[in-house]
């Protein structure tokens, strides 16, 4: 894979809800990132000792109807203007099989997509799909937050664990990168207030 994405959703069964999405792309010169990258994303500058290679970038989806499988499928539909061939690692098997319907062009059900569950973004995965040509795209299923030992069992490779850890923290400073940061302050807030008084 030369791009791996995560989601993350906070505060779920809250109307302070909060959805965030990530990637990171190893190797890849933050030089190189593109005005089209920058509708849907922003890169992410972490305050570390340790340099990173690639490029780390996320977004947010604020809002009520937000979801960690919406989060996930926005990490991938905001990652398909890069340049080049993808291969996405993701860990949400939905969106996995979703795009591997989309590329292949079989999708599964008859209803329109405005009448399916996040049909919204699917049609436009779907769109963007067809704008780029399937042929430069593949995506693979890779395991969430991979300990050492799904890395010995061979659950995960060492390279797809950390590729999927740092997208998850990519993902984490969605609200920073979309300006949101108070927003997010203030719905932490109240989603810790509401969670006390229940």
């Amino acid at each position: 894979p030369n791009v791996f994405t995560d989601g993350s959703y906070l505060h779920p069964g809250h109307a302070a809800a909060f959805a965030t999405y990530g990637a990171w792309e190893p190797g890849r010169s933050p030089a190189s990132f593109t005005d089209e990258e920058a509708d849907f994303t922003r890169t992410v500058q972490l305050d570390t000792k340790w340099s990173i290679d690639g490029v780390l970038t996320a977004g947010a989806i604020p809002g009520v109807y937000s979801s960690s499988t919406r989060a996930e499928l926005a990490s991938v539909i905001a990652a398909l203007p890069k340049p080049g061939p993808l291969h996405f690692a993701l860990d949400n098997a939905a969106v996995v099989q979703g795009m591997h319907a989309i590329i292949s062009g079989r999708t599964t059900s008859k209803r329109p997509w405005a009448l399916r569950p996040d049909g919204d973004l699917w049609s436009i995965a779907e769109r963007a799909v067809a704008i780029r040509g399937s042929n430069s795209l593949a995506v693979q299923w890779t395991k969430g937050h991979a300990s050492v030992n799904h890395i010995l069992e061979g659950v995960s490779s060492e390279r797809n664990a950390i590729g999927n850890g740092m997208a998850d923290t990519a993902a984490d400073h969605g609200h920073e990168v979309a300006n949101h940061a108070e927003a997010q302050r203030v719905l932490s807030h109240f989603a810790r207030t509401q969670v006390a008084y229940e």
